[in-house]
This record gives C-alpha cells, sequence and structure tokens, in this order.
C-alpha cells in the first residue's frame, strides 16, 4: 500500500485587524495534493511580531492536523510517515527545527513544544 502523505500550511497575518489588531491564521492541510481542510481563525493573543503570530500560528496547524490523523485512523485509512509542516517565516522553521529553542512569552514557549 502506498503512503498518504499529509502536508499542512500555516501562515498568520499580523495586526490585520484594524479595530481590535489582533492577527488571522490561516491554515490548509493537504492529504496528497488534495485540500481536505481549512481553517481561518482570528488569534486570541496579541503579538507584536510576525515570530510571534507565526508561532501561534504553527500551534493551530499541529491541533488540526492531529484531528485530521485521529478522524483518517478511525475510518481505517493506514497513516505512515511525518506530516510536513510548511510556512514562509523562516526563523519560525529553524526554531522549530532546532531543540532547545527559548521563548520569552509562556503561551509561545508552550506552543513550540506541542510543535516539537
Amino acid at each position: 500500500m502506498k503512503p498518504i502523505d499529509i502536508t499542512v500550511y500555516f501562515d498568520a497575518s499580523l495586526a490585520c485587524n484594524l479595530i481590535t489588531r489582533r492577527s488571522i491564521t490561516g491554515i490548509v492541510v493537504f492529504l496528497g495534493s488534495i485540500p481536505m481542510r481549512w481553517h481561518c481563525k482570528k488569534q486570541n493573543t496579541f503579538e507584536t511580531s510576525t515570530y510571534g503570530a507565526d508561532i501561534v500560528a504553527g500551534r493551530f496547524g499541529v491541533k488540526a492536523v492531529l484531528e485530521f490523523r485521529y478522524v483518517l485512523r478511525m475510518l481505517g485509512v493506514p497513516i505512515i510517515g511525518l506530516t510536513r509542516m510548511l510556512g514562509d517565516n523562516m526563523s519560525v522553521i529553524q526554531n522549530y527545527s532546532l531543540p532547545g529553542s527559548q521563548l520569552k512569552k509562556k503561551h509561545n514557549a508552550i506552543a513550540y513544544h506541542r510543535i516539537r
């Protein structure tokens, strides 16, 4: 049986809401080349940098993937391999890849360890 690959694209738009100045997260989950799930939500926290907003977006992406993999497993679809998470902020991606990264905000540190 051919392994199924899952890819997640995530991004955040920093302070794009003109009234509240909250960031908006966007996520798309692909099963192979087919988009299976997408999500767009205003973030609950106020971020002052694109780095922090993308960390929160990555956390939403991980949550969406865990739920999606659970549904596939319950339907009897074998999941073999890792999920690829892709974003446009290089510093966020490098921080996800490096163990022992230091983050100053508690919710970002929790999000980082959840993604790792």
